[in-house]
C-alpha cells in the first residue's frame, strides 16, 4: 500500500487519513519495517476510513442545489422555491415578532443557563433584509404549506449557491453579532471584535487580541448549536485554551454543553457530503 512517510519528534506511530491519501507519521529514528508492521496492523481501519472519504468525495462532486430542494436554516429545512418577483423586493421581518430575538434572562453569573430563539424567532419568515441577496422569503406568502427561501427562476447551482452564501452571511452577522451584546455581558466578557468567515472545519475562533471568528455555516445548525458554539468562543477571552477551568466556564452557562456539541458534529458529517466551496 503507499503511503506518505514524515519524520518527527514524536513518540509514537499514528496515522491519518487526509483526501483519499494515508499519511504516517512516525518518530526519527523508527525503523521503516516497525512502521509498515504497525500499518498493517491497521489495514482494517485504514480500508474503512479510505472507504468512507471516496463515498463523501463522490457525494461532494454531485452535489447540486436545485429548484425544489431543501436547505437548513438554524436547523430547519427550508424549500428553495422560484418566484420571478423575488428579485422586486428584499426579506421582511414577521409582524407577529417584528424580527426581534427574545431577550435572555438574566442570570446569576455563576451558573444557570441562559435561554435562545425560545420561539424560533429568528426563522427565515421572520428575517431582515440581506443586502443583494434576491431573495424573499415566507414572510409575504402566509398561505404557503411550508417554509421557503424565494429566487427568480432559472438561476443554476452555482448563481443558488452564491445567492444563499450571501443570505447566510448576512443572517450570521446580525444574529451571531446581536446574540453576543446580550450574553456577553452576561459572562463578564467584551470581544474586541466579530468577524464572518468562511470557515470549513471550524464553527468559531478566538485569538489573542480577542477577536472572535464564526463560519457563516454556523447558521445551518439548530439554535441550541448556535448558542453554545457562542458561548465557547466567549469563554476562550478567560482562557485561550482548553482547560479544565475554560470548560468549567461553559458548564456554568450550559450544563448540557455536550449534546450541543453532538449536534454539530452530526451537521459536519452532512457538510463533509456538500460542496459549497
Amino acid at each position: 500500500m503507499e503511503y506518505e512517510l514524515i519524520r518527527t519528534r514524536r513518540k509514537t506511530v499514528a496515522i491519518h487519513i487526509k483526501e483519499g491519501r494515508v499519511i504516517v507519521r512516525a518518530p526519527m529514528r523508527t525503523p521503516v519495517r516497525d512502521i509498515e508492521r504497525f500499518i498493517e496492523s491497521k489495514q482494517g481501519w485504514i480500508d474503512k476510513h479510505l472507504a468512507g472519504q471516496l463515498a463523501r468525495a463522490e457525494k461532494r462532486a454531485r452535489f447540486e442545489l436545485t429548484y425544489g430542494g431543501a436547505v437548513l436554516f438554524l436547523g430547519r429545512e427550508y424549500r428553495i422555491t422560484a418566484d420571478h418577483k423575488a428579485a422586486a423586493y428584499r426579506q421582511a421581518p414577521d409582524p407577529a415578532n417584528k424580527g426581534e430575538l427574545p431577550k435572555p434572562e438574566k442570570h446569576d453569573r455563576a451558573g444557570a443557563q441562559l435561554s435562545f430563539f425560545e420561539d424560533i424567532g429568528m426563522q427565515a419568515n421572520a428575517a431582515q433584509p440581506v443586502e443583494d441577496t434576491g431573495m424573499q422569503t415566507d414572510a409575504a406568502r402566509p398561505t404557503e404549506p411550508e417554509d421557503c427561501l424565494y429566487f427568480p427562476p432559472g438561476l443554476d447551482t452555482p448563481h443558488l449557491k452564491s445567492r444563499l452564501i450571501l443570505f447566510y452571511k448576512g443572517r450570521a452577522r446580525e444574529i451571531i453579532t446581536e446574540r453576543i451584546g446580550q450574553i456577553a455581558p452576561l459572562m463578564g466578557v467584551k470581544p474586541a471584535k466579530i468577524h464572518i468567515g468562511s470557515a470549513k472545519r471550524s464553527w468559531g475562533s478566538c485569538n489573542a487580541k480577542g477577536c472572535l471568528s464564526f463560519s457563516w455555516r454556523l447558521m445551518m445548525a439548530p439554535p441550541d448549536a448556535v448558542d453554545y458554539v457562542i458561548v465557547h468562543e466567549l469563554a476562550h477571552l478567560k482562557h485561550l485554551d482548553h482547560s479544565k477551568a475554560f470548560w468549567a466556564v461553559v458548564a456554568k452557562v450550559f450544563p448540557d454543553w455536550k449534546s450541543r456539541r453532538q449536534a454539530l458534529r452530526q451537521l459536519q458529517k452532512k457538510l463533509d457530503t456538500e460542496d459549497w466551496g
